[in-house]
């Protein structure tokens, strides 16, 4: 019997050693993936880090070969168009708090100490992280009897998925750095590793490409007891299927137009090169020569003949403004259109901003959102699974069958005129709920709906003008 437990300890060691191996080469592989770089890129693009910071001008030099000049204008401007599409994008679905629908007041009740204003500003975060990087991590937990989520960096995100479609979680790893500080205050960079499985949480550090264990925390323990879970408390919130950053649709767009910015400029603080010399009869130049003299000092020289007089010509480069504004405006166009955003000086807002144009205006950032909201409520189903777990662990209720709905409210520009015209002629067609719930100067329609109750029994309504209980009659404008 001994003998057959040291055989099956030494499998399961050597099985561990393997998992680790394989771990540490996945971990290996993912640092200087693709997928990672596309993400690095997506947080310098938000930051400004753009690529045009790191721009040289250069003129081909000696033997062919390219040479940096230093003595002539080199702007690096930065026209963060792409930032703007971030924000827009995010604060068009997510700017205003998630409404949550159920039959059950109770419920509800619970709920909202939940999705409390802590939460929507880290929802907010959730999809400011799904459009930049194309997937945001949130991680559920019980902490001082409480429900809490922390997100985690998609670039810090390495997962283990159980199918082709991304939608079960075998394990997710995270990456990160830590700064320590020994006693003469040198500063190391240590890097940590956490492997989130269904049984616990397991610290690494990584030394040298291996890991060394830390520690090892199950999720929950109550009186010793570890309760265990049948999926990673982990959720992912896509931005598409394809899980790619916004910044691929448009990172060439964003650059061209950095750069053009930056020619501009560049053309206009070159004053000397506005006027090209040339200088007859002064010795001539090899091709490389010529080429840096012209850039660098806007100079040509040339000899005519042996007994040729010397002399100085000019030759005048005029810049056209209106050439570099129209295709700047194209780019920003491109920018726009490729984004999926919307262009807050459009025409169609100028002369004639009915409800009609303005949901033309619209429309390509509305089918987007509607994607975009299709993946987060199937990822919030995923997340009220854990929420109603908790919620029993805590003891305030089983709600484990109970349904909930959540409602995007789309920060739309409104033509509210209309829509309170067209609120005023659906009255009878429509429920009171439905007409004040999609009424633009209403935000929360529950609480309308109270005040609403507490007026008719304050008030009797006849003809134009609603009457007090006590039959003083009370003149209200209608509107």
């Amino acid at each position: 019997m001994e003998q057959i437990e040291l055989i099956n300890n030494i499998l399961k060691e050597a099985s561990n050693l393997q998992d680790l191996q394989f771990l540490q080469g996945q971990i290996a592989e993912f640092l200087g993936s693709k997928t990672r770089e596309d993400m690095i890129n997506a947080y310098k693009y938000l930051k400004g880090e753009h690529d045009i910071l790191d721009r040289k001008r250069e003129a081909i030099g000696v033997n062919g070969k390219k040479t940096e000049l230093k003595n002539v204008p080199n702007n690096k401007i930065v026209d963060n168009l792409y930032l703007k599409m971030v924000d827009q994008k995010t604060n068009y679905l997510f700017s205003k708090p998630l409404v949550l629908e159920s039959e059950n007041s109770q419920y509800l009740e619970v709920l909202k100490t939940v999705f409390n204003k802590r939460f929507h500003k880290l929802f907010k975060k959730i999809g400011i992280n799904a459009i930049n990087y194309g997937i945001a991590w949130v991680y559920i937990y019980i902490e001082e009897e409480e429900i809490k989520f922390k997100n985690f960096k998609p670039y810090e995100i390495l997962p283990f998925w159980a199918d082709e479609d991304h939608t079960i979680l075998d394990m997710v790893v995270r990456i990160y750095n830590i700064e320590k500080y020994d006693k003469s205050n040198e500063k190391t960079i240590i890097t940590k590793v956490e492997t989130y499985s269904k049984e616990k949480v397991d610290y690494y550090t990584l030394d040298g490409g291996e890991l060394i264990l830390d520690e090892s925390k199950p999720y929950i323990a109550i009186n010793g007891s570890v309760l265990p879970f049948k999926q990673i408390p982990i959720i992912a919130f896509k931005f598409n299927d394809m899980e790619q950053p916004l910044l691929n649709r448009v990172k060439t767009l964003q650059d061209s137009l950095n750069t053009l910015r930056s020619d501009f400029m560049n053309n206009m603080q070159e004053d000397a090169r506005s006027t090209i010399l040339i200088l007859k009869d002064y010795g001539g130049t090899d091709l490389s020569e010529f080429r840096r003299n012209l850039i660098e000092y806007g100079i040509v020289k040339y000899t005519t003949s042996i007994d040729g007089k010397g002399g100085i010509d000019t030759l005048q480069v005029e810049v056209n403004a209106s050439n570099y504004d129209t295709i700047i405006n194209m780019t920003k166009r491109a920018i726009i259109e490729n984004c999926k955003g919307y262009d807050a000086k459009d025409e169609r807002l100028g002369n004639n901003p009915n409800q009609l144009n303005i949901m033309s205006m619209y429309s390509d950032i509305d089918l987007d959102a509607n994607g975009l909201e299709l993946e987060f409520q199937a990822s919030l189903e995923q997340l009220m699974v854990f929420i109603n777990a908790f919620l029993l662990i805590l003891s305030k209720g089983n709600f484990e069958n109970e349904s909930i709905n959540f409602i995007f409210n789309k920060d739309q520009l409104l033509n509210e005129s209309q829509v309170i015209s067209d609120l005023v002629n659906s009255i009878g067609i429509l429920s009171n709920e439905t007409i004040i719930a999609n009424h633009p100067y209403i935000e929360d329609p529950d609480l309308e709906l109270e005040r609403i109750k507490n007026d008719q029994q304050a008030y009797n309504y006849s003809d134009n003008y609603p009457k007090h209980k006590d039959n003083n009659i009370i003149r209200v404008n209608k509107k």
